[in-house]
């Protein structure tokens, strides 16, 4: 005979707070309806009237939402479809950062997965544009050697300029959001420089990446990007994870 099971423990009931269900109905109708950016949406009144619920409840929803840049809110209009950008990410390391769930050797290993494959992409589809910056950036690199808190401001510059240049907004997005953690980790790695000879070395790899991505030398980018962050690694002591 089999024993028939007793346990009538189950999961606890998770309560959703109304807002949230708001916010999930925005991004549910903003799927369905196909909409892209700039797109109108229902008024705070139209969602009230269409949910049942508060309008300040649906404010709350809202402003969540413009926070992470789902929608665009303003006063005198309704509210549209946003443009998702990179601004949520620098909170959210932040407070990583702050409670150590990450460090800066975690940012940087992200960073050399992402950037030595998209700047091949950069190699491909770099615009005129794209070159006449970078053409600008590599002698303000030049002319930062022996700054710590210069040259890395430029460098992280010269990386969002590739960023952009993948033609990739995904790559934009995440490197544009992690620039000032990035910032930190160069000047920590920069620190170690002990010589002229070494910051010009530095100086050296950047430009031939740069050299690389104008001439559309995929192949030369990449292997002149993986030199790069490995002098990164060199510099902070600690092996790079393979």
């Amino acid at each position: 005979m089999t024993a028939r099971n007793t346990d009538t423990t189950v999961e606890p009931l998770r309560q959703v707070r109304v807002s949230d269900q708001v916010s999930e109905y925005i991004r549910s109708y903003i799927a369905t309806n196909g909409l892209r950016q700039g797109d109108p949406l229902p008024s705070e009144s139209e969602l009230s009237r269409r949910l049942g619920v508060s309008r300040p409840t649906i404010r709350e929803a809202t402003n969540a939402l413009a926070g992470l840049g789902i929608i665009s809110v303003s006063s005198g209009r309704g509210p549209t479809v946003g443009a998702v950008s990179e601004s949520a990410i620098p909170q959210i390391l932040d407070h990583a950062l702050a409670i150590a769930q990450i460090d800066r050797m975690h940012t940087l290993q992200v960073r050399s997965f992402i950037e030595e494959r998209s700047v091949a992409l950069a190699a491909r589809h770099r615009t005129p544009e794209d070159i006449a910056e970078l053409s600008i950036i590599v002698p303000r690199l030049k002319k930062a050697i022996g700054d710590l808190v210069g040259f890395a401001e430029v460098d992280i510059a010269f990386h969002k300029v590739l960023a952009r240049a993948s033609g990739n907004p995904l790559v934009r997005i995440i490197i544009d959001g992690i620039a000032d953690v990035a910032i930190q980790s160069s000047r920590s790695g920069l620190r170690e420089i002990r010589d002229r000879a070494e910051w010009e070395r530095v100086f050296h790899t950047h430009r031939e990446i740069a050299e690389a991505v104008i001439r559309g030398d995929t192949e030369q980018a990449s292997l002149s990007m993986k030199r790069h962050f490995d002098e990164a690694f060199e510099r902070t002591g600690n092996a790079r994870r393979e």
